[in-house]
């Protein structure tokens, strides 16, 4: 979408770029974002999925390791501060 909206603003505005020309741009992409985001709040769901928690052994180590270096992480950075 980054590189599609200013070729559809030049095409809008190409050599007449007046209030209406700026007006009917706007209104293209109104729909182009409100859409989505009516799509999302309807399926939208805050159920924590299974797939969040760790399953096996070695998932739940690997979460600890990496929790724990984050934890020392935090830490080492306070210590350099004081």
């Amino acid at each position: 979408m980054s590189f599609i909206a200013p070729m559809v603003a030049g095409i809008f505005t190409n050599n007449k770029q007046t209030l209406v020309q700026w007006q009917n741009l706007f209104w293209l992409c109104v729909p182009i974002y409100v859409l989505p985001e009516i799509f999302f709040l309807i399926f939208v769901s805050g159920t924590v999925q299974e797939w969040n928690y760790a399953s096996s052994k070695e998932d739940k180590t690997q979460l600890e390791l990496c929790l724990n270096h984050k934890d020392t992480e935090r830490k080492t950075l306070e210590n350099e501060k004081k």
